[in-house]
């Protein structure tokens, strides 16, 4: 596995914590419970509320709320390398039913489809991916539309802390970058090469979905976007002003 080095290198606390929430997930279902009762054994220096403990002692219903606690308080305390175990002792109901959707592509950690556990990432690949199709200049200069989607989704994760971005919302924020066409069937195509740089998952079945970026991924877009835009300033300025960039 080729791993990327970015200059400014990516929070490890938030990496860990969107870790734990796509290996053991958001609600109390999914195995957080058992999770904590097994980090508290381990590690002396796990801490969680009363209130948390009373409620894993009682084996009673945990609220999203309690569950972000759980999640910060555990990345507190582990590390990367004891990820593997971890998941193997106290395993997420998830993994008894299946494949992990969608995998994690963390900048230390990656934990593909199949739950197998490696350190480090192989963001080479998306990097070349994205890379790629942001320079297509057929159909219609689509690399921009590329750029302007992954602006969207950056903007609605650092605003609001949102991935998982409705698709036509998602086409009006990206039409709003470059005043093109609006109409969300215009803009459908242009998430393939997203999804195919495997960074980019519709996670509804509806008429148009709901389009997720992973989130561990954002400081890599983020990079490539900061490049893209430096390179492209004036061809990106002829597409918003409605001229042709080149």
């Amino acid at each position: 596995m080729q791993a990327v080095k970015l200059p400014d290198e990516p929070n490890e606390q938030l990496e860990k914590q969107l870790l734990v929430e796509r290996l053991w997930g958001r609600y109390g279902f999914n195995g957080i419970n058992r999770l904590a009762v097994y980090i508290e054994k381990v590690y002396p220096n796990f801490q969680l509320g009363g209130n948390i403990k009373e409620k894993l002692r009682n084996d009673q219903y945990l609220e999203i709320q309690d569950v972000k606690e759980i999640n910060k308080a555990v990345s507190e305390v582990i590390s990367f390398r004891e990820v593997q175990t971890i998941m193997d002792r106290s395993q997420p109901e998830s993994r008894k039913h299946g494949d992990l959707f969608p995998p994690f592509k963390g900048y230390y950690i990656t934990v593909n489809r199949r739950w197998d556990v490696a350190l480090g990432n192989n963001w080479d690949e998306i990097k070349t991916a994205l890379e790629r199709s942001l320079r297509k200049k057929k159909p219609n200069f689509s690399g921009f539309k590329t750029y302007a989607i992954l602006k969207a989704f950056v903007k609605n994760y650092s605003d609001e802390g949102v991935y998982e971005v409705d698709t036509v919302k998602l086409v009006a924020e990206a039409n709003n970058q470059l005043n093109q066409n609006p109409d969300v069937r215009v803009w459908y195509n242009h998430f393939n090469d997203l999804i195919g740089a495997g960074i980019v998952y519709n996670t509804r079945s509806n008429k148009y979905g709901e389009m997720t970026v992973l989130p561990e991924v954002v400081p890599l877009v983020r990079f490539i976007l900061n490049e893209f835009e430096h390179e492209n300033a004036r061809e990106i300025d002829n597409v918003r002003n409605g001229k042709a960039p080149f």
